[in-house]
């Protein structure tokens, strides 16, 4: 792991960069895609900013939630304190939530209609971002794997702890690419306009769930022996797997129709 990256005489925090670069990369990728096909680059623009916004809001109140706890964040308020909101971090799917309730509060004011085109364009860019964001969890040293001496085990000494752990987010980054290639291939294929979307949810919640055993990190809270993200991936993968079964010949089936927007 290396927290800081040295660049030009700079010496500049790992995940910060990382996360800027994957909200630059997400956000590019998507209004390259949606303009291409014909979508308003101003009106994508928009609706991406409100997606960041909401998405960043989301992610540091769920964090907050977790790590911090709602009765002391309760108590600190009666106190007539705020100084919990300083506390640095984002949970992903406090992101994910948010930033999909951003994307349509987008539409809103923009005024967008295509609706299909935007989500067909920018659901496959969620997991790329979300690989490049793990890269930096990797050089920060946050949401660290389980104690291992083995093959790849990576160093905590950085952050103080004299441990070596399992490269989860290493492990998370290649299944989100994983995630994004297969979103690609889909999205050339006809379905309903909420499909791809339903199609992520149900992949990368399987995936969160499982991993999740693999962390080492415990600040994410814990609730009847499942952290908060397998909760929340239970709760999503319930949602998203009878929308997804229900269009199951997109995904499982050979065929090779391809629909009119042909990302």
């Amino acid at each position: 792991m290396h927290p800081f990256i040295n660049l030009f005489g700079l010496h500049i925090p790992a995940y910060g960069m990382l996360l800027a670069s994957a909200i630059c990369v997400g956000v590019g990728l998507t209004v390259y895609r949606f303009q291409s096909h014909g979508g308003s680059l101003e009106n994508a623009l928009i609706i991406s900013a409100c997606t960041i916004g909401f998405a960043l809001l989301g992610g540091h109140l769920l964090y907050l939630l977790a790590s911090y706890g709602i009765s002391n964040i309760i108590r600190d308020i009666k106190a007539g304190s705020l100084s919990f909101l300083s506390s640095g971090g984002l949970v992903f799917y406090g992101s994910l939530v948010f930033g999909i309730f951003g994307v349509f509060f987008g539409f809103k004011i923009s005024h967008e209609t295509s609706t299909s085109l935007f989500i067909r364009a920018a659901v496959p860019c969620i997991p790329l971002g979300h690989a490049i964001g793990r890269v930096g969890c990797f050089l920060g040293g946050c949401c660290y794997g389980l104690p291992y001496s083995g093959f790849g085990a990576v160093s905590l000494a950085a952050t103080g702890n004299d441990v070596t752990v399992f490269p989860i987010q290493l492990i998370e980054s290649t299944l989100n690419l994983v995630i994004f290639f297969r979103l690609l291939f889909l999205s050339r294929r006809e379905h309903s306009r909420l499909f791809l979307l339903y199609a992520y949810l149900f992949y990368y919640s399987i995936t969160r769930f499982v991993l999740e055993f693999f962390r080492g990190d415990v600040i994410r809270g814990f609730a009847l022996g499942l952290s908060t993200s397998q909760w929340i991936s239970f709760l999503l993968f319930c949602v998203s797997a009878p929308l997804v079964i229900k269009e199951r010949r997109f995904i499982f089936s050979g065929d090779n129709r391809v629909s009119e927007e042909n990302f």
